[in-house]
């Protein structure tokens, strides 16, 4: 009688450990790299950060006309009002108000406060340093006798929490975001936006009074006044 076959563990197939083995050597990436790229991750994520806030002053504090170098911002966007007071004769007027649009709104500068990072990793393979390779050139230029040795690695199963899939590689990070400080540039400028805050003087606009109608033109023939002799009476004669 054949003894049982089992199907789902796959067998204890050498070469297939090896193919798989190989197959991890070639997607590994150096532990620089797997230690970087988060890293690197970080830092490009404040750099967006740091460009959407150039974004908002720009398009939100200045008027953009068509195309301008990076550092031409363009004219103040002002923000107007107008509002009714009595002056000192007690006469109500209007005065126009203008305050920078920049100076009202809270200008949104997030940075990365700090950043935890785990990593769960399964070094794989290990390379020396090549002699004429820049790594060893530079360890030899800052007085090291041994180049460092290049770790292949993956990120490795972790075996801790049994309610998750051993399938699953973990990278844990946690990142605390907070408000960023001001720069000193972007603190000077909203100083010289708030001295462009002014009001002036509306000029009134009253209404004239209508204009009388013209009365009709005088006949053309000219009225002569005839002063009776003896008399301190003069009559109009019309010819």
């Amino acid at each position: 009688m054949a003894d049982d076959e089992d199907f789902g563990s796959g067998g204890d197939d050498p070469k297939a450990d090896k193919d798989s083995a190989g197959s991890s050597r070639n997607s590994a990436l150096s532990l620089a790299q797997l230690i970087g790229a988060p890293i690197h991750a970080l830092i490009e994520a404040e750099a967006q950060a740091a460009m959407a806030t150039a974004n908002f002053i720009r398009n939100v504090g200045f008027i953009q006309t068509g195309q301008q170098n990076v550092g031409e911002l363009g004219e103040l966007q002002m923000a107007r009002f107008r509002r009714q007071r009595r002056n000192a004769q007690g006469e109500e007027e209007t005065i126009e108000v203008e305050i920078p649009l920049l100076t009202l709104l809270p200008i949104p500068a997030l940075q990365i406060r700090d950043a935890e990072l785990e990593y769960t990793v399964k070094i794989l393979d290990t390379e020396l340093t090549r002699s004429e390779s820049p790594e060893a050139q530079r360890a030899m230029a800052l007085g090291l006798k041994d180049a460092p040795a290049t770790l292949r690695a993956t990120l490795a199963r972790d075996t801790r929490n049994e309610q998750r899939r051993s399938l699953d590689m973990l990278l844990k990070m946690k990142v605390n975001i907070e408000q960023s400080d001001m720069p000193a540039g972007l603190a000077k400028l909203l100083n010289i936006s708030t001295e462009n805050i002014n009001q002036r003087l509306v000029p009134s606009t009253v209404t004239p009074p209508p204009e009388l109608p013209v009365a009709p033109a005088a006949e053309t023939a000219a009225t002569t006044a005839r002063t009776q002799p003896g008399s301190g009476s003069f009559t109009l004669d019309k010819p």
